[in-house]
């Protein structure tokens, strides 16, 4: 078994309770280990790999359990402490009534069988009104300094250690018809008022049906111009299945086909069935014998690149390294074209 069809087995047990098992010789689990860290799915693959111990049917080195375990209390350490940060965030946001709303990160955790064990990040979140009003706003409420203006979609700055990513837009697209079509949906979206529960707190985000799009155009984003790692399919195959009853498939097929992106979602929903194990009925579409012509490339760069394509690139320098992600975003545009002309 090579030790890619290995950590699907894992992850699949992990996520879906599958009653699948691996064979790999013991030397081989730190090869496992080494490529569940690349694709930041360490402590998935490690709930998948305890349910198989537990029952029996494999043996695993003792130094690698050890070591596994110590990542994974890491994850959950790390978790909880981001959690708390968020809870903050949301409480005084809730409390000095500053529109925002949460998105990726810990409110996909949430969907998880296991939710402490998914690889944490930052906190990325949409503000509902300009940049101008809220940032007097935010540097009252949050004891922070942030720039007068925003050069960019989003800005970063950190709070108790914790990384936090202001969006004044969640997407760009190449044209003007498809951005105003998208942010014409933001703004629907905030008439809404979605929540999940962080800890004791009620912390705000997009509708399912918009959220579920949106998980999927963060993913092909990054797929395309830098590379994704396999926690990102994860956090969209958990989403659509934990909120398939609130998912709209028609009005989320109706936008995917919009934005000119449905072909490229089928074949990303190839890989969520069939090597990911996400149940058929939990994808709002059909997927096709076309849809899966496209998995064998997607997972050779998916494997190579590793989480956000970092194993993609060797500069030094800030300015290399943008050269080597321009590189590799024509390269996909060329070699994924029919998926999104």
């Amino acid at each position: 078994m090579q030790i890619i069809d290995a950590l699907f087995v894992v992850l699949r047990r992990a996520l879906w309770n599958n009653q699948e098992t691996i064979d790999i010789s013991e030397e081989h689990f730190q090869e496992l280990m080494d490529l569940a860290k690349a694709q930041t799915v360490s402590g998935l693959a490690f709930d998948g790999l305890k349910q198989m111990v537990v029952a029996g049917e494999i043996r695993v080195p003792k130094k690698v359990l050890f070591k596994w375990y110590a990542v994974q209390e890491k994850i959950q350490r790390n978790n909880l402490k981001v959690n708390q940060e968020l809870e903050h965030f949301a409480c005084l946001c809730n409390d000095c009534q500053i529109g925002y709303a949460v998105v990726k990160g810990q409110t996909l955790g949430l969907c998880y069988p296991q939710p402490m064990d998914r690889m944490p990040g930052d906190i990325d979140f949409l503000i509902r009104d300009d940049y101008e009003i809220v940032r007097p706003q935010l540097e009252g409420t949050f004891q922070i300094h942030l720039p007068k203006t925003m050069l960019e979609k989003e800005l970063s700055f950190k709070m108790n250690g914790v990384l936090f990513e202001l969006h004044n837009r969640l997407m760009d697209f190449c044209t003007s018809k498809h951005l105003n079509y998208w942010e014409n949906l933001i703004k629907q979206s905030w008439q809404n008022d979605d929540t999940v529960i962080i800890g004791e707190t009620a912390v705000r985000t997009l509708p399912p049906t918009l959220n579920a799009i949106y998980i999927f155009l963060h993913l092909f984003h990054h797929f395309m111009r830098e590379g994704v790692g396999l926690r990102q399919f994860c956090d969209w195959a958990v989403f659509l299945h934990y909120h398939a009853s609130k998912i709209n498939g028609c009005q989320m097929k109706e936008v995917l086909r919009q934005l000119d992106l449905l072909d490229a979602a089928k074949a990303f929903g190839a890989i969520l069935v069939d090597e990911i194990g996400l149940p058929a009925s939990s994808l709002p579409f059909e997927i096709e014998d076309k849809d899966r012509k496209w998995k064998r490339k997607m997972l050779h760069d998916i494997i190579r690149g590793g989480n956000f394509g970092k194993q993609n690139h060797q500069a030094k320098t800030p300015w290399r390294y943008k050269l080597e992600t321009l590189q590799l975003a024509l390269k996909n545009s060329i070699r994924y074209y029919s998926l999104s002309p």
